[in-house]
Parts: C-alpha cells; structure tokens; sequence
C-alpha cells in the first residue's frame, strides 16, 4: 500500500521542528528520540520516488526546510560541545590548581 505522501511529508517537517525545539531545550534524549522517527518516514518519500513525482516541489520544499532545520541543530550542537569542552577545561585547571595548592601546603 502507498504512504499518503502529504500526511508523511507533514509529518517529516513536524518531526523536524520539534527536533529544533529539542535541541533549543537541550533535550538530548528526545532530539535521538526524534531524529529515529524521522528516519523512519524518509524512505517512505526517497525509496520509491517515482511513485511521488507529482509532489517534487512539495519534497523539494520539505527537503530544503528540513536542511535548513539540520543546519542550526548542527550548529547549536557544535555550540554546545564547545561549551562543554570549555567547562571541562575550566574543571581541569581547577583540579590542577587544587592539587598544587595542597601539595604546596603540606
């Protein structure tokens, strides 16, 4: 039976969107939860493309939102990994300098 291609592609943007709203949250959890979701839709739109050619500037337009919504998941991700490589390096050079300051006061 063919997926209805409107409900799937709807769907596919939804999903997308609250992929965004996870990441604006840091809802790591839910953004994987999400991101396996989608996945599960998009072959339902690319695997057999033919059967969809009717809705190319549908796909296409999804196919660009959902790029454009990848791109600031990505980038805040990237955002975030510096932030937390930074606290870490800021949590190391603390310990170093605990350890020396006990190490200088024993």
């Amino acid at each position: 039976m063919m997926p209805n291609y409107h409900d799937v592609i709807r769907n596919i943007l939804e999903i997308s969107n609250s992929m965004l709203v996870a990441t604006l949250s840091s809802d790591w959890d839910m953004l994987v939860k999400l991101e396996t979701q989608r996945n599960e839709l998009l072959p339902l739109i690319f695997d057999d493309i033919s059967n969809a050619q009717g809705l190319m500037p549908e796909i296409r337009s999804m196919g660009e939102a959902v790029l454009e919504i990848d791109r600031r998941i990505i980038s805040i991700c990237s955002n975030e990994a510096g932030d937390c490589q930074r606290q870490l390096s800021e949590y190391h050079q603390g310990r170093k300098v605990v350890a020396a300051y006990v190490a200088n006061s024993a």
